[in-house]
């Protein structure tokens, strides 16, 4: 008989495969399109914004993860009071965070003397569009640091395949507007606002059909109110998470930065385009990741370290298979794929391709440990350790660009992950199973 969390894995798993099936559809098609629409200047600019809604995430102080681990707990140990004041306070938390991120763009609408300087260099014909289109991104993003909320609240009682239905609803949502009139949707803040918009509808109404379902009328009295100690537990975990965030966006997710303002916003376009393809392959791993984390939670709060043991050992030969075999094909396969799906005559530099191939797969294999370290609360020696290596990677990104290209700040990442995160992951892992386990790890 199947064990109930590798039950739960499998259902979270397919889901988020339909999820990300359908994100899929949206980059195949979308991305050609808006290609062809837009000006290569304004391209780069929804490329990299695509790219900021990762690099942003962060934005959320890391209450979300906090939250995400405190109902795992809550929800092993059968304590439904304090499930419900966690997920109360942390959505007020993330509202608190909403309004200051707002405040905080109106301000530099204000004092700057050019906003669109986060983009890099952006032609007068072309800075209308570019601004209106950012306004409406951060505008967008805003709204979605509470809405949001819901991904992680579903995650923690393992329900993650929820996300995985409203992402692809999404999905099919977007490709039906990319199908209207280009008189609709041929403006960069239309693009916007039928991709990153559409996500945000589909979070806010994620979010109001769990709630009707699962939060009874009690979660007004008194018991279910905010607890302030609650909100400091969740603000004391959140700022590990935050500074972890921080760090892994500057070390993994500043290629959209260092390339906009060494190369340019159009030359960003094209190695975003390889990029994306190579997302694929992450997708297949990533989509299994969503219920590892709460599944590591579950068990480690039963302390049922065999199963962990077991599991993480699994899920890293796992990917690391599955994500090998996928590059090599693709890495073949790209030219082609470049020349059927963008019309385009000339082929990515060889180099950015096996550059992205090899971090896709190192990627793949190292997110297992890093759930795992996340649902164990080891943040304090994570947080030193990417600290480290954020810095050591954003310089050398802005170094290796000027010796490689577009590829050197691939490189960059890869010698700085392997010579500092991985070692220091392998140990860490190693001292925590030799503390909590007889096996051993």
């Amino acid at each position: 008989m199947l064990d109930s969390r590798f039950l739960r894995l499998m259902q979270v798993a397919g889901a988020g495969y339909l999820g990300r099936f359908g994100a899929g559809l949206v980059i195949i098609f979308t991305i050609p399109l808006a290609r062809k629409i837009l000006a290569p200047e304004l391209f780069g600019v929804w490329m990299m914004l695509s790219s900021l809604i990762g690099f942003m995430s962060f934005i959320d102080f890391g209450i979300g993860n906090g939250v995400l681990n405190a109902i795992t707990q809550a929800q092993a140990l059968k304590n439904r009071t304090m499930f419900w004041r966690v997920i109360v306070s942390g959505y007020l938390l993330m509202v608190s965070i909403g309004l200051i991120v707002l405040g905080g763009w109106l301000l530099w609408l204000g004092l700057s003397h050019d906003p669109l300087s986060v983009v890099g260099g952006i032609s007068l014909r072309n800075r209308e569009q570019a601004l209106d289109a950012l306004n409406l991104f951060i505008f967008l993003f805003v709204i979605n640091i509470p809405a949001g909320l819901i991904q992680k609240i579903q995650l923690g009682v393992q329900e993650g395949y929820w996300n995985g239905f409203a992402q692809l609803a999404s999905a099919v949502t977007t490709l039906g507007v990319f199908l209207l009139p280009t008189e609709l949707v041929g403006r960069l803040p239309a693009i916007v606002l039928s991709t990153f918009g559409v996500v945000v509808c589909f979070n806010l109404i994620n979010s109001v059909i769990w709630m009707s379902r699962n939060a009874p009328w009690a979660i007004c009295e008194p018991k279910w109110a905010v607890d302030r100690h609650v909100m400091r537990q969740l603000m004391s975990s959140g700022k590990f998470f935050f500074f972890l965030q921080v760090s892994a966006a500057f070390a993994f997710q500043s290629d959209a930065i260092v390339l906009t303002q060494v190369i340019g916003a159009d030359a960003y376009g094209d190695f975003s385009v390889v990029q994306k393809l190579f997302m694929f392959v992450s997708m297949l791993t990533g989509v299994a990741l969503l219920g590892l984390w709460p599944a590591f939670g579950d068990a480690l709060a039963r302390r049922d370290f065999p199963w962990v043991i077991k599991t993480l050992r699994y899920a890293m030969s796992t990917f690391a298979v599955l994500s090998v075999s996928v590059v090599v094909l693709l890495i073949f396969a790209i030219p082609w794929i470049m020349k059927i799906w963008l019309k385009e005559t000339s082929t990515p530099p060889h180099g950015l391709i096996v550059a992205l191939g090899i971090w896709t797969v190192i990627e793949a294999v190292s997110n297992a440990p890093a759930s795992l370290m996340n649902s164990a609360n080891i943040l304090r020696p994570q947080l030193v350790i990417a600290l480290i290596m954020a810095i050591t990677a954003f310089v050398m990104k802005w170094v290796m660009v000027g010796w490689l290209g577009s590829s050197g700040v691939v490189w960059a990442t890869i010698i700085t992950y392997c010579s500092i995160s991985f070692p220091a992951q392998y140990f860490i892992l190693k001292k925590f199973f030799r503390s909590n386990s007889k096996k051993g790890f």
